[in-house]
């Protein structure tokens, strides 16, 4: 959906922008689905507020360390040790919304809004640092670092503690010996924790699990979200799964049924959880935080299967934005990707609220240094297939945005051609998971671009254009009729001299 307005949102240069939001009204039978509702709640198990505990004594603290290899050394008389600074545990004190985004453009840097080492007490889908925090804040993150670790520049860092942790220690073999180096691990830690007054077991998350010496488990199980249109879960594809045990996190990526594996394995109990969110968009818990679902403590699959609440909102809207940004859209360019200072991540809010006049709304003003939402989505009570549709219908907006050179040429677009051509694309990605899906148009979201596409009949005698080649006969085409002669003059089709009839029938 699109509404004109004019924002004075930043200086750059002197120059104030003007720039336009699209949305997406509410049309009877605008692809609802059927089927099953499934119940929206509020307390389903990962809504509210991360709640902390105490803090827990540093285990890998590097003088800690040093203490217990001073105490097992005898039971490994021809190891030298391995005790030096691998990590730093910091605190990255961030003053921005851009700052945030730069982060995450690194995948090998793995933070999280809520200290390491404190007991989790309640899980939830955000963390507020002080009580009363406002929502807007730019709280700080937390990570451990390999030592050395590069990060961008101007992020003021706070190191908490100095660490060396065995477990991820590459090179321990050449001190201890490749015979030696599970046991010596195993033993290092043990001691360490005994030092510090913990059980080795001891995970933050207040949780213990009976230790089973000498096995190792890898990290893996399955994310899925209820389909209402085909009455049974469906796989989340796409989503990033964390385990972390103290410092130490293993990640992996969701398939297409939504079972993962994650890139290591750990001995005892860890700490699952998942961000809402891949390194080019960011699904927001409505307008300020993101989206997150801390999952429990335990060693063995976790299986997350979502029925009601936010997170199911949240897991249909991912599905979509995964589809738009990874996989094969048929050639059609993806919506705006985080590479550099003035490209960051695209933000989309989901609101956990029914909107009786809107599903959703593009502003593509607000995406300077990420400061605000790209897109903001509502409904959460439609059908799948419906939010599916309506996600890709935003994104669209902002691909269009995106492609178009100088970016009037979208802004002032008439709403007939950037609505038509969002709805076309809404038809054609949503029917490659439900065949069946069908939007309703009228006379502003038309159904030129599915009649340009498919058969003839009736009124519609034009045929055989492919998506990829309308999305170029719309780019940079601000009229209906601009568009219309763009396709005729650019591509030869044997039905192309209906689209003058075709592109009356819909004005």
């Amino acid at each position: 959906m699109r509404m004109n307005l004019l924002k004075s949102i930043y200086i750059l240069a002197c120059v104030c922008l003007m720039f336009n939001c699209k949305k997406q009204t509410l049309n009877p039978g605008n692809g609802a689905g059927n089927g099953m509702q499934a119940v929206l709640s509020d307390d389903a198990p990962g809504e509210g507020a991360i709640v902390l505990g105490q803090q827990l004594p540093n285990p890998y603290d590097i003088d800690v360390m040093q203490q217990a290899y001073e105490a097992i050394k005898g039971r490994f008389p021809a190891a030298q040790s391995p005790v030096r600074v691998t990590h730093n545990y910091t605190k990255l004190n961030l003053q921005d919304e851009q700052q945030l985004s730069d982060l995450k453009k690194d995948s090998t840097i793995v933070i999280y809004p809520y200290p390491m080492d404190f007991e989790i007490i309640t899980p939830g889908t955000y963390y507020r640092h002080e009580e009363g925090q406002c929502d807007s804040c730019v709280t700080a993150q937390f990570a451990s670092l390999k030592d050395g670790q590069p990060l961008p520049s101007n992020i003021q860092t706070e190191i908490l503690s100095k660490l060396y942790i065995p477990e991820e220690d590459a090179d321990l073999y050449h001190y201890v010996g490749k015979a030696d180096a599970e046991a010596f691990e195993e033993a290092i830690v043990a001691e360490a924790f005994a030092i510090v007054g913990l059980e080795v077991d001891k995970n933050p998350g207040n949780t213990t699990q009976q230790r089973v010496s000498g096995s190792k488990w890898r990290p893996a199980g399955r994310i899925r979200v209820w389909d209402d249109v085909i009455n049974n879960y469906v796989g989340v594809e796409g989503v990033e799964v964390k385990a972390r045990r103290w410092f130490t996190t293993h990640k992996g990526f969701t398939n297409a049924n939504g079972d993962y594996s994650c890139d290591g394995e750990f001995r005892h109990d860890a700490n699952y959880s998942l961000q809402w969110e891949r390194k080019h968009f960011s699904i927001r818990s409505g307008t300020y935080g993101q989206a997150s679902y801390d999952g429990p403590k335990q060693r063995g699959n976790w299986n997350l299967d979502l029925n009601s609440g936010s997170h199911m909102f949240y897991a249909r809207i991912f599905r979509a934005a995964h589809q738009y940004y990874y996989l094969n859209i048929d050639g059609l360019n993806r919506p705006p990707l985080n590479n550099s200072l003035f490209d960051p991540q695209l933000k989309i809010a989901a609101y956990n609220q029914s909107n009786s006049d809107i599903n959703g709304v593009t502003s593509p003003w607000k995406r300077f240094l990420g400061l605000g939402n790209f897109i903001k989505l509502y409904n959460p009570q439609n059908a799948i297939s419906a939010i599916h549709g309506t996600t890709i219908h935003e994104l669209t907006h902002a691909s269009h945005w995106n492609m178009c050179s100088p970016k009037s040429n979208y802004n002032g677009s008439d709403d007939i051609v950037a609505e038509s051509w969002a709805r076309g694309v809404q038809w054609w990605l949503t029917r490659k998971y439900y065949p069946n899906y069908q939007p309703a148009y009228n006379n502003t979201y038309t159904g030129v671009v599915e009649d340009m596409i498919d058969g003839i009949a009736g009124y519609d005698q034009v045929q055989g254009y492919t998506v990829a080649q309308i999305e170029q006969g719309v780019k940079n085409k601000k009229t209906w009729t601009a568009w219309r002669d763009n396709m005729i003059n650019t591509y030869t089709n044997a039905t192309e001299g209906n689209l003058p009839a075709l592109f009356d029938f819909w004005d």
